[in-house]
């Protein structure tokens, strides 16, 4: 999801469709005004299913200002060069990640509300060594 989309989310448990494993992001989910789909359904991967709970006991998401400031604190901390690490950073890393671990371009743009030409222009050339590739299929194993 898009933050903006996740901080609606949180205000919105009722979007969680726990018996068809989705979260169903109807038009007032999304404020983007290029997106290609009226609504969306992102598909619950185990992994994340089980996070819900806490998600939503939680206090709401910080501010997309926030958020962006802690990501580059914790670049700082990690050494890591915190220059191109922002908000969008953990979004377009999973949808690299799905492509790697060969999950069909279609259903990826489904679930992030792409249109294939920017699957393809963004998320697809990005290179990955052998074992990096690896990896990544191993955590994204059952999406």
């Amino acid at each position: 999801m898009r933050y903006v989309e996740l901080q609606r989310l949180h205000a919105n448990p009722e979007w969680v469709l726990k018996g068809r494993n989705v979260i169903h992001l109807p038009y007032v989910a999304q404020k983007k005004v290029k997106r290609s789909q009226v609504e969306r359904y992102i598909h619950i991967v185990p992994q994340i299913s089980n996070l819900l709970p806490y998600f939503f006991d939680n206090k709401k998401p910080s501010t997309y200002a926030n958020w962006h400031k802690y990501l580059q604190r914790t670049c700082v901390l990690a050494n890591l060069n915190p220059s191109g690490v922002n908000v969008k950073t953990t979004r377009k890393t999973i949808e690299s990640w799905m492509i790697v671990a060969g999950i069909p371009v279609n259903q990826i743009c489904l679930w992030q509300g792409h249109d294939h030409l920017t699957s393809m222009n963004y998320y697809q050339g990005l290179a990955f060594t052998d074992s990096e590739k690896n990896e990544i299929q191993k955590r994204l194993s059952g999406w």
